[in-house]
């Protein structure tokens, strides 16, 4: 009876080996990859380590059953690690994978929890993966798409796993991600066919326009800028403006901080937003401009407009009909730089809305220019070519139509002389 209780427990001891041995091997990548000698111990290598560990008091303890009857002295020496050990492993070998633990908590809270998941240097590359998809999509002026709201919670995850500890430089496979990594990624890569994507309508009767190409500033129709007493109301209005689909206490306050923020300095900071909004226009109260919710909603007054909501109904009225050329020359002059100059926005190159900008500017640009050139009007050509030039320095296709249209205009001057 006690020999088949042995072969029994035995069984039992192999298949937790051989399962520990597994999520070694499954995780051999990112193993191979983090730095195991650093201070910065993460859940994985901890996981990892207890999975060491199952695998070498397992085959102790087979030894120790195969040595029933053996000598007494090596039975002697392993019997300390019997049962108080085995119910120790029993634990360890109750461990979920990665991929469970990962599973079990989106589904309760929505959120990746990559601060347990993911080591401060492996959230960093997939953030610099996806810087790099930013800027290979200005270069093709492909689109990205607005990114739904479970995959802003994991990338606002990914920002706070970044920034909790030392990072070193490290080269990561995608599949090597967690799935809610992985599924970020593939939707960095989601592009639209053309950048005007939706209808946009601004307001007609907008008191005042939030300016984000170069440093953002909020300016009324009489050309008066606003002043914030705290910068973190600048960017409060900013991420308003251009987040009205979501804007919500909570995505706000996530995006904004890296940590979490008292609400007593949540709510100075949006009242000292609409001061500096009421100084400049005073129709109405300052409390209207950011009306008060009993909720997580965060309400902006539809009169505050942007200069993209501006530019891209101009662009789809001159592309309409090209007599309407005159609200892309009136607004193109307001494109002063890169979108956010002088800012650290990082939630705003991350999600996309840095590169949706910039290729909105070059599209209206390259747009104006090209009939410009067609139809000899200098005056448009220059307002088209020094704000693509200023968003986008050295652009290869403003220059090539500003030298034609230059080179057009030097033949035609030798032929009337001649």
């Amino acid at each position: 009876m006690k020999r088949i209780r042995g072969y029994l427990l035995s069984a039992v001891l192999l298949v937790c080996v051989a399962w520990s041995v597994t999520q070694i091997i499954r995780k051999f990548e990112i193993v191979r990859q983090t730095n195991l000698l650093d201070f910065d111990v993460n859940s994985i290598e901890l996981v990892l380590l207890s999975h060491l560990l199952v695998v070498v008091i397992g085959v102790v303890l087979i030894i120790d059953i195969c040595l029933i009857g053996g000598p007494s002295i090596l039975k002697e020496l392993l019997w300390p690690m019997r049962r108080p050990v085995s119910l120790v492993m029993a634990a360890i070998a109750c461990t979920p994978s990665i991929e469970t633990a990962t599973s079990v908590v989106v589904v309760q809270s929505q959120e990746l929890p990559a601060n347990a998941l993911l080591s401060p240097s492996i959230a960093a590359a997939a953030l610099r993966d996806i810087l790099k998809k930013r800027r290979e999509q200005v270069r093709n002026m492909s689109t990205p798409t607005m990114l739904s709201d479970s995959e802003q919670d994991v990338l606002l995850q990914l920002v706070k796993a970044a920034d909790s500890g030392n990072v070193c430089e490290l080269s990561i496979q995608h599949n090597a991600f967690p799935k809610e990594v992985q599924a970020l990624l593939i939707a960095v890569d989601r592009t639209v066919p053309d950048v005007l994507t939706e209808s946009v309508r601004p307001d007609e009767n907008w008191s005042l326009v939030l300016q984000v190409f170069g440093y953002p500033r909020v300016m009324n129709r009489a050309g008066e800028v606003a002043h914030f007493e705290k910068k973190r109301a600048l960017e409060l209005v900013t991420w308003m403006a251009l987040n009205r689909e979501r804007s919500r206490r909570s995505a706000a306050r996530t995006a904004m901080w890296d940590d979490d923020v008292a609400d007593a300095t949540f709510s100075t900071v949006v009242s000292a937003m609409r001061r500096g909004l009421g100084a400049i226009d005073n129709s109405i109260t300052a409390t209207d401009w950011a009306p008060p919710t009993y909720s997580d909603e965060l309400l902006l007054n539809s009169q505050i407009t942007t200069d993209e909501n501006l530019i891209a109904h101009s662009l789809r009225q001159f592309r309409a009909d090209a007599r309407e050329l005159g609200g892309l020359m009136a607004y193109l002059p307001w494109v002063r730089d890169v979108p956010f100059a002088g800012t650290a926005y990082s939630w705003a190159d991350l999600d996309g809305t840095t590169t949706r900008l910039v290729i909105l500017a070059l599209t209206a640009s390259r747009e104006v220019a090209t009939w410009a050139v067609e139809h000899g009007d200098m005056e448009a050509l220059g307002v088209a070519v020094s704000a693509g030039l200023r968003v986008m320095p050295g652009d290869e296709e403003l220059l090539r139509l500003q030298s034609s249209f230059l080179q057009t205009v030097r033949e035609a001057t030798v032929h009337s002389v001649a």
